[in-house]
C-alpha cells in the first residue's frame, strides 16, 4: 500500500514544480523543529 504523501492536496495529474530539493526540505524540516523547541509558541484559548 503505498501513502499518499500529499493528503488533502489535489493532484494535478502529472503536472510538478519541485522548488527545493530533498535535502533542503530536511533542512527547513529540522529548522523548524528547532525554532518550535527554542522559542514555541502561543496560543490564546479562553
Amino acid at each position: 500500500m503505498r501513502r499518499n504523501l500529499h493528503a488533502g492536496k489535489p493532484q494535478s495529474g502529472g503536472f510538478s514544480l519541485n522548488t527545493f530539493t530533498e535535502d533542503e526540505l530536511y533542512e527547513i524540516h529540522l529548522a523548524t523543529l528547532e525554532i518550535l523547541d527554542e522559542t514555541g509558541i502561543f496560543i490564546e484559548d479562553p
